[in-house]
C-alpha cells in the first residue's frame, strides 16, 4: 500500500481490481456454489439408482 500510494495510477489500477474481485465474488461465487450442490446431488441420486438396478 505504501507504493501503491505515491503513484496514482497504481493506487487507481488497486482500486479497480479491488470492485473488480468483490463483484466476482459476490456474484459468482454463490452460483459457483449452487451448480456443485445440483451437480453432487444429481450424482448421488444417479448412483443410488444405478445400486438399486444392479
Amino acid at each position: 500500500t505504501i507504493l501503491t500510494n505515491h503513484v496514482a495510477v497504481l493506487s487507481h489500477l488497486m482500486e479497480a481490481f479491488h470492485v473488480m474481485f468483490f463483484i466476482i465474488a459476490v456474484f459468482l461465487c454463490p452460483a459457483t456454489l449452487l451448480v456443485g450442490a445440483a451437480g453432487s446431488i444429481a450424482c448421488t441420486i444417479m448412483g443410488w439408482k444405478k445400486q438399486a438396478a444392479g
